[in-house]
């Protein structure tokens, strides 16, 4: 995908269209992972062995000539091996309302993946809820805050409804816009911290593979995202729009979402749980709000994030 100029003492450019990335893989367990890439649009390294290495290396040599003209013996060195390399910082972002029913399932998977906790920061934040769901998050957090990296906590109590909504299972427009405010807080705040990778996982999903971030960092993509099983045909991933952003079904959705076809595959749209590899310059474009100044699709998050997934790309 990356083509190097084979031009001396100028910058390589790289540029990578965009394309999202649908890969699963069936011979993982529960929880299994599917994929979804977008390459940052484009980078520029300098020259590896610029001029200013060399004058250094010169007086180094030099250095060494003239102690040894000098009668100096020195001892054979030996390159002791380097320590590992420290594990990705990933900022863990959870948003919850009126999830008690499902908190219990959901944070023991979480404190069950595989990975250092010290390498893991939590932005947590709850709002709108009339059941239980502040008082778990805070007693979970006050049990485990040690062992993570960091812990951010942004609980509102008040109010316990939205104006505009029917119901607590109803997504008004205020709903979408105070959801679509907290991401991109989350967003900002790994930006800040220099997290490498920013982890959303909605409450209602489970993730029951202990490998799952690991394997989704193993990709070293963009943008990753486990494919989830459910009882129906539903997955957290579209593998069509319609011009005017809505759900398409195409003939690949069906073997994909059943396992017959396991390999990688462009889809326009993945939501739910997903990563964000921070470190790709490209993902400086993403963003969950505000929409997009072109955006005209529907007021909906998960439309809206795939929106500025293309847009980033396509720049």
């Amino acid at each position: 995908m990356e083509k190097k100029s084979p031009a001396k003492d100028k910058e390589d450019n790289y540029q990578a269209d965009v394309n999202m990335v649908l890969k699963n893989d069936s011979n993982s367990s529960t929880g299994r992972n599917i994929e979804v890439t977008l390459p940052a649009c484009s980078h520029s390294e300098a020259n590896a062995g610029s001029i200013e290495d060399r004058p250094l290396i010169c007086l180094l040599l030099l250095s060494l000539t003239a102690i040894a003209g000098h009668g100096a013996h020195f001892p054979e060195e030996t390159l002791a091996k380097e320590s590992a390399l420290l594990r990705p910082k990933v900022l863990l972002a959870i948003i919850a309302r009126n999830a008690a029913h499902t908190l219990p399932h959901y944070l023991g998977c979480i404190e069950r993946l595989d990975y250092p906790k010290d390498r893991i920061a939590l932005w947590v934040a709850t709002d709108h809820n009339t059941d239980n769901t502040t008082a778990i998050l805070r007693e979970w957090l006050k049990n485990v805050q040690k062992a993570y990296h960091y812990v951010e906590w942004r609980p509102l109590d008040h109010p316990k409804h939205y104006s505009d909504e029917i119901g607590p299972k109803h997504w008004s427009n205020s709903r979408f816009s105070h959801v679509m405010k907290l991401k991109q807080t989350a967003l900002k705040t790994a930006r800040e911290k220099w997290a490498d990778y920013i982890l959303f996982v909605d409450t209602d999903n489970v993730l029951t593979n202990e490998q799952t971030l690991n394997l989704m960092i193993a990709e070293n993509l963009t943008v990753v995202a486990p494919m989830l099983d459910s009882h129906t045909l539903y997955s957290n991933f579209w593998c069509g729009m319609t011009p005017q952003g809505y759900y398409r079904r195409t003939p690949d959705y069906i073997p994909i979402r059943e396992w017959k076809r396991t390999a990688c595959y462009p889809v326009p749209m993945v939501h739910s749980t997903f990563l964000i590899d921070l470190r790709r310059e490209a993902t400086r474009k993403l963003a969950f709000y505000p929409p997009h100044p072109d955006y005209t699709w529907a007021f909906d998050d998960i439309i809206v994030f795939a929106f500025s997934c293309k847009v980033a790309g396509n720049c």
